[in-house]
């Protein structure tokens, strides 16, 4: 019984490791925004002497409190404004609510670089300014060097013998500088494995090009608005939208243009309600390098 491998002791060294766990979590937890970290590692360590009966429990709260420090603080921070959201509504201090979209992506999908989402309904929910995430703030370099990133990683993503119409606007005339090609800043180029094809295209050069061979449309939102198309763009009628589909349309947007639109979606208006309605919806947005964002595209 009083043996070093008898039940009294393990009862007693289980005891002991329960109560440097939780003086452990106290001192981790009291900057209280490393909560979520530090509770975190407290369930690792738990469960791993629970499972594995170590007595490394210092090493094992140590080791995830330090490699799950991020992810940990970002969900301890979302779970204390939901807290503090829902706190505030109950009490009467947030009196305004919102209708607000119940989606779910298709993260499978995602992965293989198409964005599939599900629309379950809507709810109204507490609406409060100050507990709201915008898109993400726009990083210290500059737009330009924004652009040319964006640029890039265009470039790295198009596929050999396959047209791309490359849009008007500031950040699709980068993609064009990048490649030292003439742009038509206001109209419509075809290139095609990172050559130009032809530039300046109308309406029905346009229409005979995509006879030819599989074409992607890219496209930057411009004005202040976020309209990713107008009825300003007569080359990309609907016609031709028809034709490339919104599985083939590539949106290049810099970061700072979309945290000023504060979650509003990017717009289209192409005079056609089909062709606004077939393009609405999620796709993903190039905003730097080896970055993207899934953004709402909306005809309304």
């Amino acid at each position: 019984m009083f043996s070093m491998d008898g039940p009294l002791w393990r009862a007693l060294n289980f005891i002991a490791d329960v109560m440097i766990l939780h003086f452990l979590w106290l001192i981790h937890s009291l900057p209280l925004v490393t909560i979520g970290a530090s509770t975190t590692a407290l369930y690792y360590a738990m469960m791993k002497r629970i499972r594995t009966n170590e007595g490394q429990v210092t090493a094992n709260f140590r080791q995830s409190f330090k490699a799950n420090f991020r992810q940990a603080t970002i969900l301890w921070l979302i779970a204390a404004a939901a807290g503090a959201l829902a706190l505030s509504f109950l009490k009467g201090a947030c009196g305004q609510t919102r209708e607000a979209e119940v989606v779910d992506i298709d993260e499978a999908a995602y992965r293989e670089g198409r964005v599939n989402t599900s629309l379950y309904g809507y709810l109204q929910i507490p609406y409060e300014r100050r507990f709201l995430q915008n898109s993400k703030a726009p990083s210290p370099l500059s737009e330009r060097s924004q652009q040319v990133n964006i640029a890039w990683e265009m470039l790295d993503q198009m596929r050999s013998g396959v047209y791309y119409l490359i849009g008007p606007g500031s950040t699709t005339q980068t993609l064009m500088d990048v490649l030292e090609l003439p742009n038509t800043l206001i109209g419509v180029d075809l290139i095609c494995d990172k050559k130009l094809v032809q530039s300046d295209l109308c309406e029905r050069e346009i229409l005979a090009r995509l006879a030819e061979r599989e074409t992607h449309l890219i496209l930057t939102p411009t004005g202040g608005q976020g309209f990713l198309l107008g009825r300003g763009n007569q080359q990309l009628s609907p016609a031709v939208l028809r034709q490339i589909g919104r599985e083939r349309l590539h949106v290049l947007a810099t970061q700072e243009k979309l945290f000023h639109l504060s979650g509003r979606p990017l717009l289209v208006d192409t005079g056609d309600r089909e062709v606004d309605a077939m393009l609405s919806g999620y796709v993903r947005a190039i905003i730097g390098s080896m970055e993207e964002q899934v953004v709402k595209i909306s005809g309304e």
